[in-house]
């Protein structure tokens, strides 16, 4: 199998293989598509084929979408400004996108300025006027993702898996007690077993990581040794892995999710995905390193409660050391990203303020019915008289932007 994504057929997709700004592109693919660009990636081989594909396939609609638009239409890449930018953000919002899909889209747009040296092309996510006002996107879980946080019978459930496909259910029992995510646990070899570091033991995960990097993660109880004995009985003999000899690993992911949807292991139906139990995971193993159940927890517990979010607190030793113990488990670099599974009680997760809180549609309300001081205005809001100075001006220039492409859209029409 090649390890390179066939980018010229996304080209050809949509029609920009003869002109300047496509034959361009092409060039950039050649040289930089397969090379990786994330600064925690612990590898310099090549990007798998499905995040190259999805690359490419964002950038060639990006291109496409500029240089197919009515007026000033974009002609060669290095032509590219930050007004184009604003552009793209202004219509990926009115289609509706999230924040978090937006960013997702300037993560790619950023990578293409970085492979044509104009780094500063992509302003940072919260100085772009055109997505002022959307919710921030946050690397803090404010909701709980488990399967215990959504009172999902998680025997029950995994018990159904076995009834359909034994495979599928011993590879959620592996994300269960071990934090893998589901390709991981596809391709995690149970015959290779645990490894011993200082009268401790390990868990290697090896293949199928994101972005290639290896880790190893903490055996801490008898439930975890016997879900691996167990897993070992259901491996491929060929492989080592749990996937069956007769599928390839994307046929096993197609598999895979057909047995979670006929399982009712959906949003829709269950309230969580399979990706639930590797926050289930993670969230046990913090209470196991720190003592203490994890952030989300007690914040849900006190949100049900109706009781009131208590005073932030300084971290204790114990805790910050669960915290690193969580993001090295689940293979992340920063000790930050262990808060996208346990939560935090910070301010950005609990805010203590109101200003985040506080729309442009708000403000612009209370300025047309508080016909007073702006210090009245500010006061009527919860929020400082400076804050609300510097809303206005952001508001005032969001505006004149979406104005601006307003009558471009119009005149294409």
């Amino acid at each position: 199998m090649s390890n390179y994504h066939n980018w010229q057929k996304d080209i050809d997709r949509v029609g920009i293989d003869k002109s300047k700004i496509g034959k361009q592109l092409a060039e950039q693919f050649r040289k930089n598509l397969p090379m990786p660009t994330a600064a925690s990636r612990t590898t310099d081989s090549n990007l798998s084929t499905t995040t190259q594909s999805s690359k490419s396939r964002a950038l060639v609609n990006l291109v496409a979408e500029l240089s197919e638009r009515k007026e000033n239409p974009v002609r060669s890449l290095w032509a590219i400004e930050p007004e184009d930018v604003e552009y793209m953000c202004a219509k990926w919002r009115e289609a509706g996108n999230t924040t978090g899909g937006i960013e997702n889209k300037l993560s790619h747009f950023r990578t293409l300025a970085k492979w044509i040296g104009k780094r500063k092309l992509v302003l940072p996510t919260e100085k772009i006027m055109a997505l002022h006002g959307m919710e921030k996107r946050s690397g803090v879980a404010t909701k709980d993702k488990s399967w215990s946080g959504n009172n999902v019978d998680i025997g029950k459930l995994i018990e159904k898996a076995f009834i359909y496909e034994p495979c599928v259910g011993v590879q959620l029992l592996l994300q269960l007690h071990f934090g893998l995510r589901a390709t991981e646990s596809f391709l995690l070899k149970p015959e290779d077993g645990f490894k011993a570091i200082e009268e401790m033991l390990w868990l290697r995960v090896t293949d199928g990581t994101k972005g290639k990097r290896k880790r190893i993660t903490p055996v801490y109880s008898q439930t975890q040794k016997n879900a691996l004995e167990f897993a070992g009985d259901y491996a491929n003999g060929r492989t080592g892995s749990t996937i069956p000899d007769q599928y390839n690993l994307e046929q096993w992911k197609n598999r895979y999710y057909f047995i979670c949807k006929k399982i009712g292991l959906t949003i829709k139906d269950a309230g969580v995905t399979s990706h639930g139990l590797r926050h289930e995971a993670l969230q046990n193993l913090y209470k196991f390193a720190s003592g203490d159940d994890s952030p989300i927890k007690l914040l849900n517990a006190l949100i049900n409660d109706d009781e009131p979010t208590p005073k932030r607190e300084p971290k204790t030793d114990v805790q910050k050391l669960a915290e690193t113990i969580v993001a090295e488990a689940a293979g992340h670099s920063k000790v930050q990203k262990a808060h996208a599974y346990i939560g935090s009680l910070s301010v950005r997760a609990v805010p203590e303020s109101k200003m985040e809180d506080v729309t442009d549609e708000a403000i612009k309300d209370a300025i047309k019915n508080i016909p007073r001081r702006k210090v009245d205005v500010a006061a009527a809001l919860g929020i400082s008289r400076s804050y609300l100075y510097k809303r206005m001006e952001l508001i005032e220039k969001k505006e004149l932007a979406l104005a601006k492409i307003v009558k471009t859209q119009w005149v294409m029409a």
